[in-house]
């Protein structure tokens, strides 16, 4: 017997959506538009791949400091931290950093 499948929320519906079009932004190198998905993402879920994506985009962006506060929440976030996961998290927060000259 199959077990049952957990439908996704009409949240967590719109939160992929949204995750996915912030993506092929991110592609296309539309780095504002990327925040703006990767931002309604996070407004529907705590999500650490949310906001590690949209580190990314700031850090594109040259907007330094706000890429590091996202690192340090997808960080904060990993719940069963893969460790390749982990360590890109670290590497990216350190390189935000070295970019503001704070290490």
């Amino acid at each position: 017997m199959n077990a049952p499948v957990s439908e996704k929320s009409a949240e967590e519906q719109s939160a992929d959506e949204h995750f996915k079009k912030g993506e092929e932004a991110l592609r296309f190198r539309k780095y504002v538009l990327a925040i703006e998905h990767f931002t309604e993402a996070i407004a529907l879920r705590d999500n650490a791949e949310d906001y590690s994506k949209r580190g990314l985009a700031y850090f594109n962006c040259g907007q330094y400091h706000a890429a590091m506060e996202d690192y340090k929440k997808t960080i904060e976030l990993r719940k069963d931290p893969d460790e390749k996961k982990l360590e890109r998290d670290f590497n990216l927060y350190g390189k935000a950093c070295f970019s503001l000259r704070h290490c």
